[in-house]
């Protein structure tokens, strides 16, 4: 057996995007581990206005299938519930099988590319 991808989150942070599941953001960072897959992160913010990260996963890959497998199966996997229905905006940088994966499974009107990178 092959692990592709392992996807987690925490109960404090469950709990967070639980409260405040309006506006999250998700990026990738490279090179965190020795098999040189991605972390993506999912982030929330309260009514603070203070950033929460509250989804991880090591993605087997930037494409596509793998961003449509983490937020059509995984995130609502691991939070069961109403907040990923509640979820008005999700901001993500310019990874286009990013944007178009997200667009698929949550809606395009949903979906704001920003290029901050």
């Amino acid at each position: 057996q092959v692990l592709l991808a392992l996807a987690w989150t925490m109960d404090e942070s469950r709990r967070k995007f639980d409260m405040y599941p309006e506006i999250i953001s998700g990026d990738a960072t490279e090179k965190t581990n020795s098999e040189e897959r991605p972390l993506y992160f999912l982030m929330g913010k309260d009514n603070m206005n203070k950033a929460f990260a509250h989804t991880w996963c090591f993605m087997p890959s930037n494409t596509r299938w793998a961003y449509t497998w983490f937020f059509q199966d995984a995130v609502p996997t691991l939070h069961p519930g109403t907040a990923c229905e509640r979820v008005k905006l999700i901001l993500t940088d310019a990874c286009q099988q990013e944007f178009h994966a997200i667009a698929s499974v949550i809606g395009q009107g949903k979906v704001f590319a920003n290029a901050y990178h």
